[in-house]
């Protein structure tokens, strides 16, 4: 029997060696504890369900459903994202063109409203920050001798406020 993959044959292995290392760096380095937890609880379910190895689009969608009576919408797209890029990565399985499964996340999207953030106002945000100065220059007082000039105290990046602390 001829193999018809010549790529296989024309890569030598050190080559093959560094692809590999290079397609482990596509995952997020920051995130990718996470993506891993995600991949080896699909990994687990796919095991439980004796459909190991299979990653077509049947296997996908019963996960996703099976999980979205307990994830909500959001978290659901987030954990198939991961999934599909795990899997792309460590199987070279294109979950992208499941397009079943991704009508089943958008029907699950209907009737989703994400919260919106509360967010300060100028003067909201300034009491905030001045408590929170106080606080420090409290314990910065007891930590310090009362002998200082002055402790400098630096709230972001484009202000600083210098307080003068005197003897009593």
């Amino acid at each position: 029997m001829e193999n018809n993959n010549t790529d296989e044959l024309c890569v030598p292995g050190d080559i093959e060696e560094a692809a590999k290392r290079a397609t482990f760096e596509l995952l997020p380095k920051k995130s990718a504890q996470q993506y891993d937890i995600a991949y080896s609880n699909f990994l687990s379910w796919c095991r439980i369900k004796k459909v190991e190895g299979n990653f077509n689009e049947p296997v996908f969608l019963a996960y996703l459903e099976e999980k979205s009576k307990i994830w909500n919408w959001s978290t659901s797209w987030s954990k198939f994202s991961m999934i599909k890029a795990s899997a792309l990565v460590k199987n070279g399985v294109d979950v992208s063109k499941y397009f079943k499964v991704i009508a089943f996340l958008k029907r699950k999207n209907e009737g989703y409203s994400p919260k919106k953030s509360k967010t300060l106002t100028f003067e909201q945000d300034m009491i905030a920050n001045g408590q929170e100065i106080n606080k420090s220059v409290n314990s910065n007082l007891l930590q310090s001798s009362l002998n200082s000039q002055g402790i400098n105290i630096s709230n972001c990046s484009n202000c600083t406020i210098h307080i003068n602390v005197h003897k009593l």
